[in-house]
C-alpha cells in the first residue's frame, strides 16, 4: 500500500499527462506558461512510463485488481505511451474486469481496446474474452432466466461471427459446446442442434490442423473432448434406442427356439452390435479424447456384455422340432418292439440299432449347438473384458472418473468369480500371437499383467467401490454422468 502510495503521489506531481504536452510543445501547467522543453519532456516521460508501470504491478501483487483495472484502463488512455502498449493495457483491463465481473467496465476497456486498432487475431481474443465473461456468470447463477438468455446470444453471436475463422475457430468449438451445454443443462431439446455444430466445427479444426503423419493437434485437447462428447451422444442415444433394454421393460434381445433359428438370430443381432461398436470405435480412435476414450471402450464392453447375458437366459432347442418328432417317433416305436415278448430277435436287434443311432443323432445335434454357443460366448467374453480392462486402464491413465468405468470395473470383478482367474488371464494377459492378443492390441496398445482377484476389491454388483490404489485398481463410486464443464 505504502509503494502503491508514492507511485500515486509521484504520478499526481509529475506524471499528468496534461503536464506532460506541455513540456513537449508548450503551454501553460496550473494557469502558467510553459516553453517547449524536449529534455524535461523526455526525462519526465521516461520517469512516468517506469513508475505506471511498477504502480500495475503493485496492484497486481498486492492482489488489488479492481485498483489494477482502473490503472490499465487509465493507462491505455494515456496518448504519450506508444500504441502497442496501450493496447496491452487495455487488454489487461478488460482481462480484468471480466474476472471481477464487471459487465459495464469491461465493455468499456473493451471499447478502448477496440480503438487502438488490434489486428483480427487480437480481436477474436478480446471477442471471445467478452462473450465466456456472459457464460461465466451464467455458471455462477444458473437459477437467472436473464443471465441464460444474454450467455447464449453473446456465445451464439461468437460463434456465428468465427466458426469459419481458422484462427479463432478453437473458441467456437468451445462456444458450441457451451451452448449446447446450457441448454441441454435447463431442459431445452435445441442443444442436439449445438452438439451437432460442435461436431462439425470440431472436425473442420481437426482436419485444418493435420500433420503429416495423420495425427492433429487437436488430439487430446479439451477440444477434443468437446466434440467426443457430442458426437459419443447421438451414438450411444442410438444404441440405447435400439439395443440396450429400457429399465423395466421386456428383454429387447431374446433367444428362444431352436438352434438354426437362434443362430441366424444371433447372427442378425452380431451384425448389428458391430456396427454400434465400429461407431464407437470411431470416436475413440478420431477424437483422441483423454476423457471419452475409457467412456468409450466401457460402452463398447455393455454391447457383448448384453449380448452374452442374453444368449445364456435363452431356451434354446438344439434338436428341430419336425426332426424331435421324427427321432421320437422311431425311439417309440422301438421301445414297444423290445418291450413285446412276442419280438423277433432280428426284430429287437434292429430297434435297439435304431434307438443307438438316434440317440447318437441326438448327441450331435447337441454338440453342433453347444459347440457354436461356446464360440459365441467365447468371443463375447474376450471383447467385452478386453474393453471394460482398457476402460479401467484408460481411467486411471487419464484421471477419468465416471459412472460408465465404475460399472465395468465391478462387471470385472463380477466375472472374476464367474469364469475363475485361469479364464481371465487368458482374455486380459493372452500369450503373444493368440486371436485374444491381437484384440487386446485393438483395446490397448501394452501388455496387461493380470493379477488373481485385482478386481475383486468392489463386490459384484456393488453400487459403491473403494478409493483406487496402484494395487487396488478400483475408481471411486459412480458420479452422475453429466454433461462435463471443462
Amino acid at each position: 500500500k505504502k509503494a502503491a502510495d508514492v507511485y500515486r503521489f509521484f504520478l499526481a506531481t509529475y506524471g499528468k499527462e496534461s503536464d506532460l504536452i506541455a513540456y513537449r510543445d508548450g503551454g501553460m501547467i496550473d494557469g502558467k506558461p510553459v516553453k517547449r522543453d524536449p529534455e524535461e519532456f523526455d526525462r519526465r516521460n521516461k520517469y512516468t512510463n517506469e513508475a505506471l508501470s511498477e504502480l500495475g504491478r503493485t496492484y497486481v501483487q498486492a492482489f488489488d485488481y479492481a485498483s489494477a483495472a482502473r490503472h490499465y484502463d487509465e493507462m491505455a488512455s494515456r496518448t504519450l505511451i506508444p500504441e502497442a502498449d496501450r493496447r496491452d493495457n487495455a487488454s489487461n483491463a478488460v482481462l480484468l474486469q471480466s474476472n471481477l465481473g464487471n459487465r459495464k467496465e469491461m465493455l468499456d476497456a473493451y471499447a478502448r481496446y477496440v480503438s487502438l486498432r488490434p489486428g483480427p487475431a487480437e480481436i477474436a481474443d478480446m471477442d471471445w474474452v467478452v462473450a465466456e465473461f456472459e457464460w461465466t456468470q451464467w455458471k455462477q447463477a444458473q437459477s437467472d432466466g436473464a443471465q441464460r438468455g444474454r450467455a447464449i446470444a453473446a456465445l451464439e453471436a461468437f460463434f456465428r461471427k468465427y466458426e469459419a475463422n481458422s484462427g479463432a475457430r478453437a473458441y467456437a468449438v468451445e462456444a458450441a459446446w457451451q451452448v449446447a451445454f446450457i441448454r441441454r443443462s435447463t431442459g431445452d431439446q435445441g442443444f442436439r442442434d449445438w452438439y451437432k455444430k460442435v461436431i462439425a466445427t470440431f472436425r473442420a479444426q481437426h482436419d485444418a490442423n493435420k500433420r503429416a503423419d495423420g495425427s492433429s493437434s487437436t488430439d487430446g485437447t479439451q477440444l477434443a473432448d468437446y466434440g467426443a462428447e457430442a458426437d459419443f451422444f447421438f451414438v450411444n442415444e442410438q444404441i440405447e434406442r435400439e439395443w440396450d433394454t429400457p429399465p423395466g421393460q421386456p428383454a429387447r434381445l431374446v433367444y428362444d427356439g431352436t438352434a438354426d433359428d437362434v443362430i441366424a438370430k444371433l447372427d442378425k443381432d452380431a451384425a448389428k452390435r458391430e456396427g454400434f461398436f465400429a461407431e464407437l470405435d470411431r470416436i475413440r480412435v478420431y477424437y483422441t479424447s483423454k476423457h471419452y476414450a475409457p467412456i468409450v471402450l466401457a460402452r463398447q464392453g455393455t454391447l457383448y456384455d448384453e449380448h452374452r447375458q442374453a444368449l445364456v437366459k435363452g431356451k434354446i432347442q438344439a434338436i428341430p422340432a419336425d426332426k424331435e418328432r421324427q427321432i421320437s417317433g422311431l425311439e417309440d416305436k422301438c421301445r414297444k418292439v423290445l418291450d413285446d415278448d412276442k419280438s423277433s430277435d432280428k426284430a429287437k436287434e434292429v430297434c435297439q440299432s435304431t434307438l443307438d443311432k438316434m440317440d447318437d443323432v441326438r448327441k450331435q445335434l447337441g454338440k453342433k449347438w453347444t459347440d457354436a454357443r461356446e464360440r459365441y460366448v467365447h468371443d463375447m467374453e474376450m471383447r467385452f473384458l478386453q474393453r471394460y480392462a482398457a476402460a479401467y486402464l484408460r481411467g486411471r491413465q487419464f484421471g477419468v472418473k465416471d459412472a460408465r468405468i465404475v460399472k465395468a470395473v465391478q462387471r470385472l470383478a463380477y466375472y472374476t468369480d464367474l469364469l475363475t482367474d485361469t479364464k481371465m488371464r487368458a482374455f486380459l494377459s493372452p500369450p503373444a500371437g493368440t486371436p485374444e492378443a491381437k484384440e487386446w492390441q485393438s483395446a490397448y496398445p501394452e501388455p496387461f499383467n493380470y493379477r488373481d482377484q485385482m478386481f475383486k476389491q468392489a463386490r459384484p454388483g456393488a453400487e459403491l467401490a473403494p478409493l483406487p490404489t496402484v494395487d487396488t485398481p478400483v475408481p471411486p463410486g459412480p458420479t452422475a454422468p453429466a454433461p462435463r464443464e471443462g
